[in-house]
């Protein structure tokens, strides 16, 4: 046996994790009997649609075909990271049978602190597109195991969104979302369990995010008429977007415990409200 093949099979988890890759993790069990059940338990993995023809307008039956075989063959009890980088730019939908498949598969694997992972003690979920693609799904179930959420690239109706990640996904701790309302909508996120949040959502009229455990705020980019924040133990927040104005952006009890406060734009307006906020 070769130097490598005798190692513990928590050092081959190790290598392979740096393939960055399930596909070329699995083709490793072709090597010998000692690998061919090793990267079935990985405590991560990642499709990132490598080898897909990348300028077709949805994703090649085979890459989708390639992710619920490796969900199918995955043998540990337990996963922390479920990284899916979704190929084609022009990407119309992914079916809701293969998300909601996903997800599920995500929910009922839940974490253990004991495994090696990026995020010890919880469940992550990660989709991703190269570039704009379109999710449109209502699969149905609660995942209840779910912590941490991110979707990048996506364009969906807003009442999805809001179903999937507050009905659905009821117990988020961090929550990443990169993307584009497929019509004008408005938008609201209540959550007790959020702790932070990238609302980078595009084509929104107004936002509500009601989150009374959050201490984290990102918005790198926003479009809303209004926006309307209750979060009273924030302490960070960064606002790139649109001018930060609390006549249309009202941050209700969320400005007392700031510790950091980034803004590409400022008001005198927003300026003497913060005064009047942390000196009252």
């Amino acid at each position: 046996m070769d130097c490598i093949s005798g190692l513990p099979d928590e050092l081959l988890h190790d290598i392979l994790l740096r393939l960055d890759s399930a596909r070329a993790a699995a083709r490793t069990s072709v090597l010998s009997r000692r690998w061919r059940y090793v990267w079935a338990h990985l405590p991560e993995l990642v499709s990132d649609g490598n080898g897909t023809d990348s300028d077709s307008a949805a994703p090649p039956a085979s890459f989708l075909d390639s992710v619920d075989g490796a969900l199918r063959a995955y043998s540990a009890p337990a996963i922390e990271a479920l990284d899916i980088s979704v190929p084609g730019p022009r990407c119309p939908a992914i079916p809701a049978r293969r998300v909601g498949s996903w997800l599920r598969f995500a929910s009922r694997r839940r974490g253990s602190a004991r495994s090696v992972s990026t995020c010890p003690g919880y469940t992550c979920w990660k989709l991703v597109g190269r570039r704009r693609w379109r999710l449109g799904f209502r699969p149905a179930g609660v995942f209840m195991a779910l912590t941490d959420l991110e979707i990048r690239g996506a364009t969906m109706e807003g009442r999805v969104l809001e179903a999937l990640v507050c009905s659905q996904c009821p117990r988020l701790i961090d929550l990443n979302l990169v993307v584009t309302l497929a019509a004008k909508s408005d938008v609201s996120l209540r959550y007790d369990s959020l702790e932070a949040l990238c609302f980078n959502v595009e084509n929104t009229r107004r936002v509500e995010i009601v989150a009374p455990r959050m201490e984290e705020l990102s918005v790198p980019y926003s479009d809303a008429v209004e926006a309307r924040i209750s979060a009273p133990k924030l302490a960070e927040l960064a606002w790139d977007g649109s001018d930060c104005d609390p006549r249309l952006h009202q941050f209700a009890d969320a400005i007392r415990h700031l510790r950091v406060l980034e803004v590409s734009k400022i008001s005198a307006f927003l300026m003497q409200q913060l005064d009047e906020k942390l000196t009252s």
